[in-house]
């Protein structure tokens, strides 16, 4: 009995590789943020700003055209640029850009935590289950939140574009809305292994009940 109780005090040791797995982890963590948040300091430093757009035109615009501070190029993949972008406008595209970061930066910081507490070889505890559910939960909402205001933004720019080609009636434009299927297709997953790690811990629960 006395030599059981000393074995359950005595510090686990980490398996094997469990370092490097931690540093995996870390390092692919901080450069998801690092690109998110590149991405959104571009947009600040940027001359111009870039929409992806759809053209139907009833004449033929060139290779070119421009309209006040918005040039088109209606080529396969359309693109407006914004010559002379407003500080609403960058802050249209930064938004999202650093709200992406900063859900990268939260749930990849809550999945190290999983990772880091394999140092116990304990999978199953229930801390575990709860922070993966809160990555879940974050790469979710905060996915869907992003891309909202991401196409808030565009819908913005390409309004006022419109207007900038007003006279132009045969010109329609309208927004290229991307959402950020792979954070979504990624919080769904999480949200399925919080469930399994969920239930892993009831089982365990109740064998160890029955012991």
């Amino acid at each position: 009995m006395r030599h059981d109780i000393e074995q359950a005090r005595r510090p686990r040791t980490a398996p094997a590789g469990q370092w490097a797995f931690e540093a995996v982890t870390a390092g692919a963590v901080a450069l998801g943020t690092l690109l998110a948040a590149a991405s959104a300091i571009g947009v600040l430093i940027a001359d111009n700003l870039v929409v992806p757009v759809t053209v139907n035109p009833t004449t033929d615009l060139g290779p070119q055209t421009t309209a006040g501070r918005f040039t088109l190029t209606p080529q396969d993949a359309a693109l407006l640029t914004v010559t002379e972008p407003t500080v609403g406008d960058r802050l249209w595209i930064f938004g999202p850009a650093l709200l992406l970061a900063a859900v990268v930066a939260t749930a990849g910081g809550l999945l190290w935590r999983v990772v880091r507490s394999l140092r116990s070889a304990d999978p199953f505890h229930p801390r575990n289950a709860r922070r993966v559910g809160a990555a879940a939960a974050v790469l979710l909402l905060g996915g869907a939140l992003a891309a909202a205001l991401q196409a808030a933004g565009h819908l913005a720019l390409v309004s006022a574009a419109r207007h900038a080609w007003q006279p132009d009636r045969t010109l329609t434009l309208q927004a290229v809305i991307d959402p950020p299927v792979a954070v979504l297709l990624l919080g769904l997953g999480l949200g399925v292994a919080a469930e399994f790690l969920r239930r892993g811990t009831a089982m365990r629960a109740d064998l160890d009940g029955l012991v």
